[in-house]
């Protein structure tokens, strides 16, 4: 992955979730790779393919067992906005909100993943 995702670490499977490459996915999990591993974010395959509409690579992690519930961690917004900010422990501005591979792949238009 580039731009946004380089600082995040990746396991092999990732990046080739990612990158569509169902080739060394498939060679990957019959290497043994766990199809659910998460990257220190709680990314999984599955969600990067879902974001990146990979659809093969997606349909594949599907039939192989990858969790469609798999939840990350990393999706930062503000809240706290009624708390009235009379004291700044009242105010915690970021909260992580969950996100799922099927809100991924709507998120940025890949529709074709969602049905």
């Amino acid at each position: 992955p580039q731009g946004a995702y380089q600082h995040m670490e990746f396991p092999p499977l990732l990046w080739y979730s990612y990158s569509g490459r169902l080739d060394l996915v498939d060679r990957a999990l019959k290497e043994g790779e766990d199809v659910n591993k998460k990257n220190i974010f709680g990314w999984t395959a599955l969600m990067l393919a879902a974001q990146e509409g990979q659809l093969d690579t997606l349909k594949h992690l599907i039939e192989v067992g990858a969790d469609l519930n798999a939840m990350n961690l990393n999706r930062p917004k503000l809240r706290g906005l009624t708390s009235g900010f009379e004291d700044p422990e009242d105010f915690d501005y970021l909260e992580y909100v969950e996100t799922t591979a099927l809100m991924l792949a709507a998120e940025n238009g890949h529709l074709d993943c969602v049905d």
